[in-house]
């Protein structure tokens, strides 16, 4: 008879102790298809002791999650058994090769149990003969609802309003992935008070609805705070119709993704829908089939002038509102993909990331073509303009640019020409850190302000106006840092680039009070020279100390530990 070691906390705990444990031991459930299983995460439990069995036996409210994907045919069965008659989490996926197999025991019994599940998944080819095999009761647990099937084989209308048809008083996240669902069902109502959360993707050019279809879908719809829609826009008319004299309204809604190929439809849908309030966030995701110089010219005016529509509609008089703004544009590893975050920042706050703009050079899939890989390099000044159409009606703080746009002066140039109150503070990386010396040092020059150049191109594309500010152009700059730059290396003119940093300083071309060097090719003695020459000007350096120059290239942090 083995001896049970009294004094042992974990053998003395009451089983409730023991079971709110537990509880914290499972996976938490952050995305309804990212599968979870109790068994999976319990069955090691069950078998430390008695103590520890008892109490995860005990209590049917830790076995609530069971999936096809993790769970075996077994313990599927097992599981069942010991959540007893509290709501399930099931997950339920089958081989698309066995679609036209009999529906299999294991899926079967949770298909059964629909009932009492608060969160159901299905995904899987031939979705509508599975979904027939849940029984006609209402489903009063359910909560949220996950459904997916292949673009080839959608999920129709009739299948779909067959489960609106039973009662579903608790609804409230709904996902769709290939489904065609009834737009016009009059069985919307039932769910228009519950429904929180609503994303609908990967729907077939020919099945998606009109934009009259689309619009009144959403219009009933009243209570969503999340609308997510991935390849479901409809094709726009060339000239859509006015949706400013009476948008959709959405009045709780608090987030807002659209991802799409066809930025012209993405504009149009954004245009016919009213931001309710100061707090909702918009993310647009545009990935051409067919990426070009052409498309990224037309496609990023419009999708950030749709973006500014909808989000500063009401922003007739920028310089008398006090909130100010963050603006973050940066190209992902690669160069196949361009990011652009814009934030708000309030007191006692904190930021609220306002606005996500995702384009993407190249489909993955492409990257398999013989064709030569696209980058933003062929984009030219176009990616530039994306935050032209929301500095006009911006007090922005911080800008930060990791883009290879932003490697000339006119670029930066035009971004605080555009902006109605411009940044204080510049973080400037890699190819725009040369850029942003570049424009300094040429800051008096009047070329920078010619009318011809592609940034003024692009406004007048926006039906923007690029004003004159008086006063020196980056007059406002106090703060900036230049990230994994050489310093040695020479401008167009063949002046060294700190060497032209100083002199636009010296020139008081930005007043600057503070300049940060991090992770630049340099060495201690160019920090130093730097300095003094910094001095006279009431510039204070700042530098990281942790990268030197070896052979014109930046050097990675641990090399450099290495040699040191």
């Amino acid at each position: 008879m083995p001896v049970v070691p009294r004094l042992s906390i974990a053998s003395t705990l009451p089983a409730e102790i023991l079971a709110c444990i537990f509880q914290h031991m499972q996976a938490p459930l952050c995305d309804v298809q990212t599968p979870s299983s109790s068994a999976l995460a319990l069955r090691a439990v069950t078998h430390v002791c008695r103590h520890w069995r008892f109490a995860a036996l005990a209590f049917s409210s830790l076995w609530v999650d069971v999936s096809t994907r993790l769970d075996s045919q077994r313990w599927i069965a097992e599981t069942i058994r010991r959540s007893g008659a509290v709501p399930l989490h099931v997950d339920i996926c089958w081989d698309p090769r066995a679609a036209a197999d009999p529906v299999p025991a294991y899926v079967n019994l949770l298909l059964s149990e629909a009932a009492r599940a608060e969160r159901l998944s299905c995904f899987g080819p031939n979705l509508a003969s599975r979904l027939r095999y849940i029984p006609q009761q209402p489903l009063k647990n359910l909560t949220t609802l996950a459904l997916g099937t292949l673009c080839d084989d959608p999920l129709v209308p009739s299948d779909f309003e067959a489960l609106l048809e039973r009662s579903v008083p608790r609804l409230r996240e709904l996902v769709t992935m290939g489904c065609q669902l009834p737009w016009a069902s009059p069985l919307w109502a039932n769910v228009s008070h519950t429904l929180l959360s609503l994303s609908i993707a990967n729907i077939a050019q020919p099945l998606r609805p009109s934009p009259s279809e689309l619009q009144n879908f959403l219009a009933k719809l009243c209570s969503l705070e999340h609308l997510a829609l991935d390849h479901v826009l409809p094709i726009y008319p060339p000239h859509p119709p006015d949706f400013a004299s009476s948008p959709t309204l959405l009045p709780r809604l608090r987030s807002l993704v659209v991802a799409e190929d066809c930025y012209e439809n993405v504009a149009a849908f954004v245009a016919s829908l009213a931001r309710p309030a100061p707090t909702c966030t918009l993310a647009l995701r545009f990935a051409p089939h067919l990426p070009s110089r052409s498309t990224l010219v037309m496609a990023i005016p419009a999708l950030a002038t749709a973006a500014r529509r909808f989000l500063f509609a009401d922003s007739s008089q920028p310089d008398r509102d006090p909130t100010v703004y963050d603006m973050d544009l940066r190209e992902l590893p690669g160069g196949t993909c361009l990011a652009f975050r814009l934030l708000r920042i309030t007191p006692d706050a904190p930021p609220l990331p306002l606005l996500s703009i995702d384009l993407a050079a190249a489909d993955p899939a492409s990257l398999l073509l013989a064709a030569p890989t696209w980058s933003w390099a062929d984009a030219g000044a176009a990616a530039a303009a994306l935050p032209f159409a929301l500095a006009q009606c911006l007090r922005l703080r911080t800008f930060a640019v990791e883009c290879t746009a932003f490697a000339r002066a006119r670029a930066w140039a035009a971004a605080f020409r555009c902006a109605c109150v411009p940044p204080s503070r510049v973080r400037a990386r890699g190819p725009a850190a040369r850029g942003l010396v570049a424009a300094l040092a040429g800051a008096d020059d009047e070329r920078e302000h010619e009318p011809h150049d592609t940034a003024h191109a692009l406004l007048e594309l926006m039906h923007q106006d690029c004003t004159r500010r008086a006063g020196p152009l980056f007059g406002s700059l106090t703060h900036a840092a230049l990230c994994a730059v050489d310093l040695a290396s020479a401008l167009p003119d063949s002046r060294l680039l700190a060497e032209a940093l100083c002199t636009a300083l010296e020139r008081r071309a930005a007043p600057l009070t503070r300049l940060a060097l991090v992770g630049c090719a340099t060495s201690a003695d160019q920090v130093a020279h730097l300095a003094a020459r910094l001095e006279s000007t009431g510039c204070v350096l700042e530098w990281d100390g942790e990268c030197c120059g070896v052979g014109g290239r930046v050097m990675p942090r641990d090399e450099e530990r290495a040699q040191i």
